[in-house]
C-alpha cells in the first residue's frame, strides 16, 4: 500500500486519532506557530508525499510509473498509450469485508 493513502486509507485501519481537532490542540497548537495552525477541513497537510520521494528506496522509476513508488501504483489506461491511471485493488480488509481502493 502506498504511505500516504495507506495512512489514511480505511483498509489499512490506520492510526487516525493525531488528526482530531483536540490531539492537534493539545500537542501541535501551542507557542506563536501552533496559534496560527489551523484545523484541517478535509486532510490534513503533511510532508509524507513530498518528502520520501526525496528517500532513495529503489522506488519510483520516472520512464516506468507502472512500477510503483511512494504514491501507489499506475497502470497504462490505453494499450500504447502514456496515459496512466491508478490501479484499483480489491482486499479483504480487517473485519473481513472485501473492499477496493485505489494504491
Amino acid at each position: 500500500m502506498s504511505s500516504w493513502q495507506g495512512i489514511l486509507h480505511p483498509i489499512s485501519d490506520g492510526d487516525i486519532s493525531k488528526l482530531s481537532p483536540e490531539w492537534l490542540q493539545t500537542h501541535i497548537q501551542k507557542g506563536p506557530l501552533g496559534d496560527v495552525y489551523p484545523i484541517p477541513i478535509h486532510i490534513a497537510e503533511g510532508d509524507t508525499p513530498t518528502l520520501l520521494y526525496h528517500v532513495q528506496s529503489g522506488l519510483g522509476v520516472h520512464e516506468r510509473p507502472d512500477y510503483g513508488s511512494w504514491d501507489g501504483h499506475y497502470r497504462v489506461i490505453n494499450g500504447g498509450s502514456t496515459h496512466y491511471a491508478y490501479v484499483i485493488y480489491t482486499v479483504i480488509n480487517a473485519d473481513g469485508i472485501l473492499v477496493s481502493a485505489m494504491f
